[in-house]
């Protein structure tokens, strides 16, 4: 889904930087929240293959989770760049 992000690469990062994401400082809260995703219908198709509306439907979640890692990321380095 990411590589055929509607308008490409620059058009996912604008998207993921004007997302807003909540920083969890637990990482169980990382993994139950992809527990979540991965158990919603049709995450895994039946078929083995994506379906071409995929991109579209998941397009939210997928903005929401790269916004999440891009912000538990950016703390883990500030943090370790001022010594904490």
């Amino acid at each position: 889904m990411i590589v055929n992000w509607p308008g490409g690469l620059l058009a996912l990062q604008a998207a993921v930087g004007s997302a807003s994401a909540p920083i969890t400082a637990a990482p169980k809260d990382w993994a139950e929240a992809w527990c979540r995703i991965v158990a919603t219908d049709g995450f895994y198709p039946v078929t083995h293959k994506r379906d071409p509306d995929d991109g579209q439907r998941w397009s939210t979640t997928v903005v929401q989770r790269l916004a999440a890692a891009s912000a538990r990321l950016a703390a883990a380095l500030n943090a370790s760049s001022t010594g904490r």
